[in-house]
């Protein structure tokens, strides 16, 4: 767990010699899983169900069972953003001069959505929804993630990330509302 706790502090703080340091271990997509996403994803979908059962939105607090599905929905469609963003940045890579490599496509989408993950704490006081913005910084851990992982070229680097933000934006955008129906 302190690992754990260490990487999104070091992504978060130090993102150049963190994305050196994770392509150095070049990690399997299952051991990612395993050891961070569903770690930090989980501690996110407990904030969203805080959120909708016990502080409610709205003025409405949903009930229990609803809960657990939605919150259930949340992970599973959540986890399955990374998946579905990992593979479009791997289809993507050569057309902006990058190196076409599964499991580094799937680091990049993992680690790069640390910001977005930490600020859906915010998820368990509806009020403070607004500021799941502070996520935003995930774009920046992209940019400075896209050339070290996925050897992109600096001229490309920038438009590679507005179109992988992109698209991570409306694969976390879906999964948020596929979750809360």
């Amino acid at each position: 767990m302190d690992q754990f706790v260490e990487r999104i502090k070091n992504i978060l703080l130090f993102p150049e010699k963190t994305w050196e340091t994770i392509k150095e271990e070049n990690l399997k997509r299952y051991d990612i899983v395993q050891q961070y996403l569903m770690y930090l994803v989980a501690v996110t979908t407990i904030a969203f169900f805080i959120g909708l059962v016990i502080v409610g939105q709205y003025g409405q607090n949903t009930n229990f069972f609803a809960g657990i599905v939605k919150a259930v929905l949340f992970y599973i469609f959540n986890i399955l953003s990374v998946f579905v963003g990992a593979f479009i940045i791997n289809q993507l890579a050569p057309s902006f001069g990058c190196e076409k490599n599964e499991n580094a496509a799937f680091q990049l989408a993992a680690y790069s959505l640390t910001a977005y993950f930490v600020s859906g704490i915010l998820y368990f006081i509806p009020v403070l929804k607004p500021f799941i913005i502070l996520g935003f910084f995930s774009i920046y851990l992209l940019y400075k993630g896209l050339p070290v992982i996925m050897g992109c070229p600096e001229e490309k680097t920038v438009n590679f990330t507005i179109v992988v933000s992109l698209i991570l934006f409306a694969l976390v955008t879906i999964s948020y509302n596929l979750a809360n129906f």
